[in-house]
């Protein structure tokens, strides 16, 4: 399927399909099960997608932002060069309530989004633009962040157990209420971790 209308697409399912140059914005998406189908080019943006499964599918240069996940299941999906902002991943299916399954995001902008409580082991961020997003709770055990701005992210009460941080831009991190045992820092952030202990950090001049 080269493209085709959001209406085609509800109670159906769809297995290693290819959608190209779509414009599904702020459309009713039902029931539709998507499973290691390609998206490139593909508009989502401000569109509602109601029970719906997206299994080991990749996103390619499209617009998720405002997507409404409501009751929608994602494993195992990349996302490549995508606008995701805004997005309440919250809404995704309460029965698993993860977003788990080695999630990667490359280039792209998940800014403003909401991920607080979210099941995200393994996810995998590279050079993303991820300012003001609500990691809050979050369980990002064993997560990488590479070249990711950080900037504004709430990571309170977070989990980022065995986390790769060391390409993080301008992240903040408290570890009085964050998990961070056996988190990989760059200097610059472990300095500030210490410090928010209490410990003064000098060094040889």
């Amino acid at each position: 399927m080269a493209d085709g209308s959001a209406g085609e697409l509800s109670g159906s399912y769809f297995g290693s399909e290819a959608f190209d140059d779509a414009d599904w914005s702020e459309a009713l998406i039902e029931h539709a099960d998507f499973e290691a189908c390609v998206f490139t080019n593909v508009v989502f943006r401000g569109a509602k997608v109601k029970v719906g499964r997206f299994a080991d599918c990749t996103f390619v240069n499209c617009d998720l932002s405002l997507v409404e996940p409501v009751d929608t299941v994602f494993t195992g999906c990349t996302f490549r060069d995508s606008r995701m902002v805004g997005i309440d991943w919250t809404l995704t299916r309460e029965e698993t309530y993860l977003l788990h399954g080695a999630h990667v995001y490359r280039g792209c902008d998940i800014s403003l989004s909401d991920f607080t409580g979210l099941d995200l082991r393994d996810v995998e961020f590279t050079e993303c633009r991820a300012r003001d997003v609500m990691f809050r709770e979050a369980k990002l055990v064993n997560s990488s962040f590479n070249q990711t701005d950080l900037a504004g992210a709430d990571f309170a009460h977070a989990d980022l157990s065995g986390a790769r941080l060391v390409g993080a831009i301008r992240v903040s991190l408290d570890p009085l209420i964050t998990t961070l045992d056996g988190a990989t820092l760059n200097p610059i952030t472990a300095i500030r971790v210490v410090e928010a202990l209490g410990i003064v950090v000098e060094t040889d001049e």
